[in-house]
């Protein structure tokens, strides 16, 4: 199962730091091991997720990230494409 699938499927999780919601699945991740996403707590929320994105676009060489759903609560600046894993959707998404 790739990034994208996971954070889909765990978008309900809750996660005390916002940051996880973009790293803690990668262990996961059982496409090649070479993601493109590090594990930096310092990038701020906003570049975490624009990182996932990007490396999930450039990676899959496909948009399938365009159909996950915008959260209209999002307390973050991103770009249009970019979802916000931080906010929970109901019920569940899955691609």
């Amino acid at each position: 199962m790739g990034v994208l699938q996971l954070l889909a499927r765990n978008m309900t999780a809750s996660a005390t730091n916002p940051r996880d919601k973009g790293f803690v699945l990668l262990g996961l991740v059982t496409e090649d091991n070479e993601n493109g996403i590090k594990v930096d707590y310092c990038l701020d929320v906003t570049e975490v997720y624009l990182n996932a994105a990007t490396s999930i676009i450039e990676r899959s060489k496909f948009l399938d990230i365009l159909s996950v759903p915008l959260s209209t609560h999002s307390h973050l600046v991103l770009p249009s494409w970019v979802p916000d894993w931080s906010t929970n959707l109901f019920p569940p998404f899955t691609l």
